[in-house]
């Protein structure tokens, strides 16, 4: 065989090779580990980060569920969308009211799974990406711990020390907006002063909080006497 078809033979070879490779580049894909997810009131957050390396804009169905331990599906999404080429992210919202959950309920929220499904939308219908990711790698969980003094008097400066962290690494979760509201009961019927306050957690997962109360409270005349307080804590990521 003369060198010329050696050489033939041998560029032939690699565009075989390298022709699978191509296409395999050319692909719609969820970048998982990108994937971000949050629950605020009666809605829950999705970023559903995507790798679009396709020649053009592509329209997909794209599907969400999230699925209970006991693998129940506790709410759904389905819509169409133009994912844009080089690494889109879809802003997605499910419908879920997590305040009304029982206790027991709401502690197994870490083991729920998010299933995803991206499907063409003409025929044939074929699936581009499909997989489930387990919220305690992707969601804005947060272990909330207050600390403050147990006695509080007119004039003073109290503090409340605020720490955020992971529930399962126990890693500190920085920058988490802290809001707060301190209510000092001032009679039998409930009445008090009430003083808020916000703060933003540091890289140690820790926010310190000041409430000023004021120099007399309950207003005059009153009756000295030990009066009940609290503080609510809200946190948003």
């Amino acid at each position: 065989m003369s060198r010329k078809w050696l050489l033939f033979l041998f560029c032939l070879l690699i565009l075989l090779v390298l022709a699978p490779l191509t296409r395999a580049d050319l692909t719609l894909r969820v970048r998982e580990s990108a994937i971000t997810v949050s629950f605020s009131q009666r809605r829950v957050d999705v970023a559903l980060a995507l790798e679009n390396s396709l020649a053009t804009v592509v329209d997909q169905r794209v599907q969400l569920e999230l699925i209970d331990p006991q693998n129940r599906i506790r709410t759904s999404l389905e819509r169409r969308e133009s994912i844009d080429r080089g690494r889109p992210t879809l802003h997605l919202v499910l419908p879920y009211d997590i305040s009304k959950l029982p206790a027991e309920d709401r502690r197994q929220l870490l083991w729920y799974r998010l299933h995803y499904r991206l499907t063409s939308t003409q025929e044939p219908f074929t699936v581009a990406a499909e997989g489930f990711v387990s919220l305690s790698e992707v969601a804005d969980f947060f272990q909330v711990r207050v600390a403050a003094a147990q006695m509080a008097h007119e004039a003073m400066r109290y503090q409340a020390r605020v720490q955020t962290t992971h529930p399962l690494t126990q890693k500190p979760a920085a920058g988490v907006r802290i809001d707060a509201l301190l209510t000092l009961e001032t009679d039998d019927g409930g009445k008090g002063v009430k003083l808020a306050a916000s703060g933003i957690t540091d890289s140690r997962g820790y926010a310190l909080l000041f409430f000023d109360l004021p120099a007399r409270f309950p207003e005059f005349p009153h009756n000295l006497r030990p009066a009940g307080g609290s503080i609510k804590v809200i946190v948003e990521p």
